[in-house]
């Protein structure tokens, strides 16, 4: 097996406690589901993320908020700055319903998050 494979067998875990967190019956195409936290829990460990809680609520974000969530400058920043030791869910948790459902529109739109060019 290649090193991203270990990894991926690494994430079952947290995408199972995420899994059993959300309410499948609410989503239509559960592989879509499944590749979309696959790629975040990949994402989540380059990120130096290794809480099984951590890993979990990262994968969840990205299924129920937006695949791409820790692309938005706000949480990209609190990401950048996490010390050894931060928890994700920590560095989230003044985050609002509303900050999230924000965060989500802005994803929406690709000018909102990627920088001017000239």
């Amino acid at each position: 097996m290649s090193p991203a494979q270990w990894v991926d067998v690494g994430n079952i875990e947290a995408l199972q406690q995420m899994l059993m967190d959300l309410d499948l019956q609410t989503y239509a195409d559960l592989e879509q589901l499944r590749s979309t936290a696959m790629a975040a829990l990949r994402r989540a460990h380059a990120a130096g993320l290794d809480d099984r809680n951590d890993l979990a609520t990262f994968a969840a974000k990205a299924v129920t908020v937006h695949p791409n969530f820790d692309r938005h400058p706000q949480i990209a920043a609190l990401l950048a700055h996490k010390q050894a030791g931060d928890y994700f869910t920590a560095l989230i948790d003044d985050l609002s319903v509303t900050d999230w459902q924000r965060i989500a529109r802005d994803m929406d739109v690709p000018q909102a998050i990627e920088p001017a060019r000239n």
